[in-house]
């Protein structure tokens, strides 16, 4: 049986201390032994600085796993699966009864789809589309009923001339973030952040700039995202930076980004942990997955997590164990 991990936090400076560390579950892509072809694994984590691999999504010939995204309980993982001169399909894995889960009508397009982002129950997932039947010319979102096994309408998120990608869903379901390149608040590309279901935008003053906010994540309630930036100002390159929503306010995030790119952020349902893929030199690959706590504002040992091939697009959530 899975479950979802319950415990009492407490606020202190506006982030979430546990009494006592939850396990962790990371799901990461990797090449460690597929040098062409990356596959999905499994990571558990105890809180504090100890963890071990569990077990990976079956590789399938000449097919490429990544952008993992997990169900709160840790039973379900959705990700983008790309087999050689194909196009990318959404595949949602069952880690209870170790196989596929039979999604109609989702992949039912000519043309690439990528970054699925699952609801805390897994019963619903959204992801981004590029030249979908029935949608506009670019990347448009989509939103697939994983219980009733359809696909809803994200009515007025959508539009003619501008893509909208890379989605992160809240674990409530509640709220959704993601990239658009419609012009706003002057960036390049910028985050956009609204109610999942009717579509109003919820206002995030000074999350954008004029360069590019990029590859969001959501907390469990939506009160914290997490995102990627070149803007001025960071240590180097594309940093991780985090946002209280309910505050209006960015929060420092002392020892966590490098001289190096950081990107791909993934966000824990409190808030707490942040995983996260760094280019830094001192890994132990060219791009390695790490893990932060934002209580103590630190980076944390992960044993055996990377590999000396790369290894990329972690999702974090906290977990029974079990």
């Amino acid at each position: 049986m899975f479950r979802v991990l319950t415990a009492a936090f407490v606020l202190v400076h506006s982030l979430p201390v546990c009494a006592t560390e939850p396990q962790l579950l990371i799901a990461f892509s990797s090449y460690r032994e597929r040098p062409q072809h990356p596959q999905v694994y499994f990571y558990q984590h105890d809180g504090a600085g100890g963890g071990k691999v569990l077990e990976g999504v079956p590789p399938v010939g000449k097919r490429s796993d990544n952008r993992a995204s997990l169900s709160a309980d840790g039973r379900f993982c959705a990700f983008a699966a790309e087999v050689e001169n194909e196009v990318s399909k959404i595949l949602l894995w069952d880690r209870s009864e170790k196989k596929l889960v039979d999604l109609p009508a989702i992949n039912d397009s000519p043309n690439a789809q990528l970054w699925p982002t699952l609801a805390g129950d897994g019963k619903s997932l959204v992801f981004a589309a590029w030249n979908r039947p029935g949608s506009s010319q670019r990347w448009d979102l989509f939103r697939y009923d994983v219980a009733a096994r359809r696909l809803d309408p994200l009515d007025g998120l959508n539009t003619q001339m501008y893509d909208e990608r890379m989605p992160a869903i809240s674990g409530d379901g509640g709220r959704l973030a993601f990239v658009t390149n419609e012009p706003g608040d002057g960036g390049l590309m910028e985050i956009v952040l609204c109610d999942a279901k009717s579509g109003q935008r919820v206002p995030t003053p000074g999350l954008n700039t004029a360069h590019r906010e990029v590859e969001p994540a959501l907390s469990a309630d939506g009160r914290w995202l997490a995102f990627s930036s070149d803007r001025p100002g960071g240590s180097g390159g594309r940093d991780i930076y985090l946002y209280d929503v309910q505050d209006r306010k960015l929060i420092d995030l002392p020892g966590l980004n490098s001289v190096a790119h950081e990107q791909t952020p993934s966000i824990s349902q409190s808030g707490r942990w942040l995983a996260l893929v760094s280019e830094r030199i001192q890994g132990a690959g060219e791009r390695d997955v790490l893990l932060y706590d934002t209580s103590r504002r630190e980076l944390l040992r992960t044993p055996d997590l990377n590999a000396p091939q790369e290894d990329i697009d972690p999702c974090v959530i906290e977990w029974s164990g079990k």
